[in-house]
C-alpha cells in the first residue's frame, strides 16, 4: 500500500522512502516542452513548497510513454528512487522492477594481464559493479565499474570490461562481481577463474599486508621435482623463522604465513631457495 507523503518530506528525508511506494498529492509539471511523455527524459514536478525530479525511463520500464502530461494538479503514486543527481519519482511498472540481469561473465588471460568481461540484458537502478579477487585473507576489491545505463536503468543489453593488470602468481585465481544498486543494496555474481602458469623457475609473491604487525601471507611456487626452502632472515642474515621445507607440487602456488607478532620491529627478508636459485622479498614489521 502506498504511503501518503508530502513532496517536502521526500526532498528532505528521501532515504526513509527510497524504493518505497508513495502517494503525493497536489503536484504539477514545470517548464514543459511537449504535451506527452517521452522515454528516457527527466521532468520536474512541484507543489506550493518545493520541486523534485520525475524520471520517465524507456518502454520496458514504464507505461506512461505517449500518455498526455497532466496540465493541472495531479496525484503521483509510484516509487521514489535515487540517481547520481539525487532523489526522483520513478513511474515504473511493478512487474519491471527487476534486479540486474547478468547474461555472461568471463575471465581470459591476455599476456601478463587478465581481462574480465560481462554483459547485462537489463538493469534497474544499477549504480555499477565492484570487481573482486579472492585472496588468502578473503575477497579483495580491485576496482569499481559504473553502470553505462542512463540513471542505471535500461532494457537494452550493456557490455562491460575490466583489466586486471597486476601480476598474478601461478595457480588458480577466482573473480566475482558485486552489483551495487543506487540504494546501496548489493548482490553477488557467480565466480569465474583463470589458471596462471609460472613465468620462470621460481615464484615468490610479495608479503601482505606489508608493513605487518601480527601476520603476513605470501605464496611461492617452483618447477617440478625441486626441493624448496622458504625462510625469514633479519638484517644480520640470521634465520628467524622457517616457513617451508620440502618438495612441493610443481608449478603450484603454495601459501605460507609469517608470524610477525613474534618479531621485533624492523626490516626482514623472506627468501626462497630451490634448484640452486634464490628469490627474496622484503618485509617490514611494525609493533
Amino acid at each position: 500500500m502506498a504511503q501518503d507523503v508530502s513532496l517536502s518530506e521526500l526532498v528532505s528525508n528521501g532515504g526513509t522512502y527510497e524504493s518505497e511506494l508513495v502517494r503525493v498529492t497536489g503536484l504539477s509539471f514545470r517548464d514543459l516542452e511537449e504535451s506527452s511523455f517521452i522515454k528516457n527524459k527527466t521532468y520536474t514536478v512541484e507543489d506550493a513548497a518545493t520541486s523534485l525530479a520525475y524520471r520517465v525511463a524507456d518502454n520496458n520500464q514504464t507505461d506512461v510513454i505517449g500518455e498526455s502530461i497532466p496540465t493541472g494538479t495531479f496525484t503521483y503514486e509510484g516509487v521514489l528512487g535515487e540517481s547520481s543527481r539525487g532523489f526522483q519519482l520513478v513511474p515504473i511498472r511493478p512487474a519491471t522492477a527487476l534486479p540486474v540481469t547478468l547474461t555472461g561473465f568471463t575471465a581470459v588471460r591476455n599476456g601478463s594481464s587478465t581481462v574480465l568481461t560481462w554483459r547485462t540484458a537489463s538493469e534497474t537502478n544499477n549504480a555499477g559493479f565492484r570487481v573482486q579477487h579472492e585472496r588468502a585473507a578473503g575477497w579483495q576489491e580491485l576496482g569499481f565499474v559504473p553502470s553505462t545505463a542512463d540513471d542505471g536503468t535500461t532494457g537494452e543489453a550493456q557490455s562491460y570490461r575490466f583489466v586486471v593488470d597486476r601480476r598474478l602468481g601461478p595457480g588458480t585465481h577466482r573473480f566475482r562481481l558485486e552489483q551495487v544498486d543506487l540504494d546501496r543494496s548489493t548482490a553477488l555474481s557467480d565466480t569465474v577463474q583463470v589458471e596462471v602458469g609460472m613465468e620462470g623457475t621460481l615464484h615468490l609473491s610479495a608479503p601482505a599486508p606489508n608493513p605487518s604487525s601480527e601476520r603476513a601471507t605470501l605464496s611461492f611456487a617452483v618447477q617440478e621435482g625441486r626441493r624448496a626452502d622458504v625462510a625469514v632472515y633479519d638484517v644480520l642474515g640470521q634465520r628467524v623463522q622457517t616457513l617451508y621445507e620440502g618438495t612441493p607440487p610443481g608449478e603450484e602456488a603454495r601459501r605460507v604465513t609469517v608470524e610477525t607478532g613474534t618479531l621485533s620491529s624492523g626490516v626482514y627478508v623472506v627468501r626462497l631457495r630451490a634448484g640452486g636459485r634464490t628469490q627474496t622479498r622484503r618485509l617490514t614489521v611494525v609493533q
